[in-house]
């Protein structure tokens, strides 16, 4: 009895949404809907399961034989065990050519004992950094577990066992692209990308363990399917309400999906900072050198140009502090940021004098971009309100990086107080670790890491400056004096 008014519940909770139509589609057989596109040796065949196997020679994939444009497709997969490092597994739908769209799910492998993130994207005409990373609520190397996508022209949902973790919502409106333009088939594929994929490329694939094995099963394909007598997808697929997943209901989620997406982007949306302490953890078990910030080891740093200086608990640091300061001021072009329209006329006296250092403490390491990119400058808010962004047309604050939005974040001096406002991103801004939602003022802070979407890039270090008017009157004297008395007061500290 229990049983059936547990099944009971489970049919009205898919009811709810378009599970439905995947408990009711049949598994596609493989041999007959998919070919095997690359290394087709690394993937072996064992009843419905299809194995893909990555070795020192070679990884592999397969692909859909036919495309499709909008419904939902879904695989069961059971990913590498034990020290997967280095590689991805891969399902993802794909059209072709340079100005391609596609949508991913990028298995990264880790280190015995440390989790999977699953990273998403998407790609519109060709353009991609749209990345976003989870962590998962169970162990996905111990069972099978549902991967599935849905899009419409209304939005698309990627979804973990059914459960959505990320929403991608059309805003053409909005001037932001939206792939619905293109047939995309169906692909899987196990790599290697140790360059990147773990930890930043710090822990390298270990060979040893090869080869490494990636298990897919139970393909479920209900989209509207390109016909190979037409190559008009929109007039055979862009029908409106000629399929189900045009209908009003699945415009966008409901009540309960939307519970379920907040509850995974709170305890599962992978911050930059989370994943830096899980590679200083994970490299310190490699007992390997560790390039992550001390300030996951210690109590905190100041990171400054190049220089790093430990907190210490004693009147050297705030010498060495004013001096490092100074120094900064000397050896880098310290920008003063202005907003770029008229400041509020209900500004404090507060609000003008307070002083707010923000200093770049990322790594610099631009793998993940593609291609270099140059550190941003320290800069100090001069203005009480300036915002953040990539567009120096729009933005008072320019990090030229793929991964910061147009006009990413805002920030205000307030009562003594910096805030910090998230305008929306795509990548989030973030205060340590804690990623801040769109619209809501926060403070920071001093001490903290200001985060715009990109820790490698665009972290920056948030101290407020004491007004010392002889200590900036007179910078080298000062610097000379303060190095003096800095050696002394080493002389006798332990």
């Amino acid at each position: 009895m229990t049983s059936n008014i547990y099944l009971l519940e489970i049919s009205i909770f898919v009811l709810g949404f378009f599970s439905v139509n995947l408990d009711l589609a049949a598994c596609v057989n493989f041999s007959e809907a998919f070919e095997l596109n690359w290394a087709p040796h690394h993937i072996i065949s064992e009843g419905d399961q299809i194995k893909l196997t990555l070795d020192n020679i070679s990884g592999c994939g397969f692909e859909s034989k036919k495309k499709y444009l909008f419904g939902q497709a879904s695989v069961q997969i059971k990913l590498i065990e034990g020290d997967s490092a280095g590689t991805v597994t891969a399902f993802y739908i794909s059209s072709e050519g340079t100005n391609h769209d596609e949508l991913d799910f990028e298995f990264l492998g880790n280190v015995s004992g440390e989790p999977y993130l699953v990273q998403t994207n998407i790609y519109v005409n060709g353009t991609g950094n749209r990345e976003q990373r989870h962590t998962l609520w169970f162990d996905p190397t111990l069972d099978f577990h549902t991967y599935s996508f849905f899009w419409n022209r209304h939005c698309i949902l990627f979804l973990v066992d059914r459960i959505p973790i990320r929403v991608f919502t059309n805003k053409e409106e909005n001037g932001v692209l939206f792939p619905r333009n293109q047939a995309m088939s169906i692909r899987g594929s196990v790599w290697n990308a140790d360059d990147w994929a773990t930890q930043g490329g710090r822990v390298k694939t270990n060979w040893t363990h090869a080869p490494f094995v990636s298990t897919f099963r139970s393909f479920i394909i209900d989209a509207c399917e390109l016909l190979p007598e037409t190559d008009d997808i929109l007039a055979q697929c862009g029908k409106l309400s000629g399929f189900w997943w045009d209908k009003p209901a699945f415009d966008g989620l409901n009540r309960h999906r939307s519970h379920q997406l907040k509850w995974v982007q709170r305890r599962h949306l992978s911050s930059p900072l989370a994943e830096m302490e899980m590679t200083a953890q994970s490299l310190s078990r490699a007992n390997l050198p560790s390039c992550s910030p001390s300030f996951l080891h210690s109590k905190a740093t100041l990171s400054a140009s190049k220089l790093v200086v430990p907190f210490q608990s004693s009147k050297n640091y705030t010498a060495k502090l004013k001096f490092d300061r100074i120094r900064l001021r000397k050896q880098r072009n310290l920008g003063v940021i202005c907003a770029s329209e008229s400041e509020s006329e209900t500004k404090t006296a507060t609000d003008v004098t307070d002083r707010w250092l923000l200093e770049p403490a990322g790594d610099g390491d631009s793998r993940h971009i593609g291609f270099k990119v140059q550190m941003p400058d320290s800069f100090e808010i001069a203005s009480s309100e300036v915002t953040v962004g990539r567009l120096p047309d729009k933005a008072d604050v320019v990090i030229p990086v793929a991964t910061v939005s147009g006009v990413h974040a805002r920030i205000q001096k307030k009562g003594g107080n910096l805030l910090v406002t998230d305008l929306d991103s795509t990548n989030g801004t973030f205060i340590n670790d804690q990623r801040l939602r769109p619209g809501v003022v926060s403070k920071v802070p001093p001490g903290s890491f200001l985060i715009f979407g990109d820790i490698h890039l665009a972290m920056f270090r948030v101290s407020k400056l004491e007004n010392v008017d002889s200590t900036e009157s007179k910078p080298e004297e000062s610097a000379d004096n303060l190095e003096s008395n800095t050696a002394t007061e080493d002389t006798s500290t332990d």
